[in-house]
């Protein structure tokens, strides 16, 4: 018979007004508009449709005090999504705390003889 261990977990999610405002999955997308420069190609390789992360960074940009995604609409010569100077703040504040979360639950877990 193995022994099996148990860990303590959580994902991390900043909350505005008690809803949950940035989350792994804004993230994630933030990530990959960030590297692809397109709304369109962060959700395909998110494996999501256009309507939903168009409406997730929508929702973003109204939400925040300041705009996180700047998209320009597609045409002849092509559309855009570019993350603000405070998008990457954000970012870089969310990947942040998620780092010293995933450091304190290391600390719990290894005291823990769950």
């Amino acid at each position: 018979m193995s022994l099996v261990m148990f860990q303590v977990s959580c994902k991390v999610a900043i909350s505005k007004d008690g809803e949950a405002f940035l989350t792994l999955e804004n993230i994630q997308l933030l990530i990959e508009i960030g590297e692809t420069g397109s709304l369109m190609a962060a959700a395909r390789s998110r494996q999501i449709s256009y309507m939903k992360a168009w409406t997730m960074v929508t929702m973003l940009n109204k939400t925040s005090k300041y705009p996180v995604v700047l998209m320009q609409r597609g045409g002849h010569q092509g559309g855009g999504a570019e993350l603000t100077e405070y998008g990457r703040r954000l970012l870089a504040d969310y990947l942040q705390v998620e780092k010293q979360v995933g450091n304190l639950l290391a600390q719990i877990n290894m005291e823990l003889s769950l």
